[in-house]
């Protein structure tokens, strides 16, 4: 946040750098027990009285009770006080082979292990312990290059909650699950969460994922875009709707970063949905233009065929109609020439009778 020139609000976080240098800083329990693991004579109570006169002060979670054997001591963890018996640390920590162990894999019939295990060779070397050889130096190393690894990649974890103390199938203590959560720390990590900004992408991302709502397509310019991403996001997330929605209205819901935007919880899940639903109106749109186009082209096929139709009717009723007139004029014509005949002969009738 810092380098991308965000400010934050304090948050308050539970510091559990006092028990991780308790355990692997200088002098410590790691490297008290490897120096007593190599020590000739090295023993468990020697590691605890060390380990109690060299770090047991007021100011570290290392602690010891009256009623504590001598072999037992307590660290404040973050899940709690712990008490351990360290009977057994030293010789578990030795990364040696026992002789007999030895022998017997010198005297296999395999080629390949017996060459392991030259006797002659490991002779000198059973029951020694050098200080970068102890289990625990191991387990710090290999830890150290998983946490790099883990630093180099984006990695995603998988929290295992046991649901019950009785492995019962389809019976889930909610109290149990809960104190697991607490000391796995995503509680604080939820807490850290809600306080802060969970959600983060680049401006270049921002620009062409949410562009779509307000009608802009493609990057922006690398000079503009941060105050071009600020002006979209805050046009986007003033209706009333988004801030109903949020749990505390008060505070700002996105910031831009020099390179990033930064979103609270829940403003990334709103500005998802609203271009869920702007690319589905886009959609419907598009195909409704589609359909539109389809029926205008049916339309003026119905239409022309509609004209050729009528224009076959049409010559049709004309040469109907003018076949009816010619008959009816005929007809008129025909009633003419007889009227005339018969008034001829009616004159021819009355001068014949004179």
């Amino acid at each position: 946040y810092a380098a991308e020139g965000v400010d934050l609000a304090t948050i308050t976080i539970t510091d559990n750098t006092a028990v991780l240098s308790l355990i692997e800083g200088k002098a410590g329990l790691i490297d008290l027990l490897n120096e007593e693991t190599v020590r000739p004579g090295g023993n468990d109570k020697a590691y605890v009285y060390k380990l109690l006169n060299h770090v047991g002060t007021d100011a570290t979670p290392l602690f010891k009770r009256r009623n504590d054997a001598e072999y037992q001591f307590g660290i404040r963890h973050y899940a709690g006080n712990v008490t351990y018996d360290a009977r057994g640390f030293v010789v578990r920590n030795r990364d040696t082979l026992p002789v007999d162990l030895v022998q017997l894999a010198s005297r296999c019939g395999n080629g390949l292990i017996k060459s392991l295990f030259s006797e002659n060779d490991l002779k000198q070397n059973v029951g020694r312990t050098w200080v970068g050889v102890t289990v625990w130096s191991k387990f710090r190393d290999r830890l150290n290059e998983l946490m790099t690894s883990i630093s180099a990649a984006d990695a995603r974890y998988v929290r295992c909650i046991v649901p019950n103390r009785q492995m019962i199938p389809g019976v889930t203590d909610l109290k149990y699950a809960l104190t697991q959560l607490r000391y796995a720390g995503v509680m604080s990590a939820i807490t850290i969460a809600r306080a802060s900004f969970p959600n983060r992408m680049t401006l270049e991302l921002a620009s062409e994922r949410f562009g779509i709502l307000e009608g802009k397509r493609g990057l922006l310019q690398p000079k503009e875009i941060k105050t071009n991403v600020h002006n979209l996001l805050t046009n986007v997330l003033k209706s009333d709707q988004f801030s109903d929605s949020l749990d505390d209205s008060s505070k700002q819901p996105f910031v831009c970063g020099s390179t990033r935007v930064y979103f609270r919880s829940g403003t990334l899940e709103y500005l998802e949905e609203c271009r869920l639903r702007t690319i589905q109106c886009l959609f419907r749109q598009n195909e409704a233009k589609a359909k539109l186009s389809i029926l205008q082209k049916e339309a003026k096929l119905m239409q022309q065929n509609g004209k050729r139709k009528s224009m076959k009717k049409y010559k049709s009723f004309r040469k109907t109609l003018s076949l009816i007139m010619g008959i009816n004029h005929k007809r008129r014509q025909n009633s003419k020439l007889v009227k005339e005949r018969s008034k001829k002969k009616q004159g021819r009738r009355r001068s014949d009778s004179i």
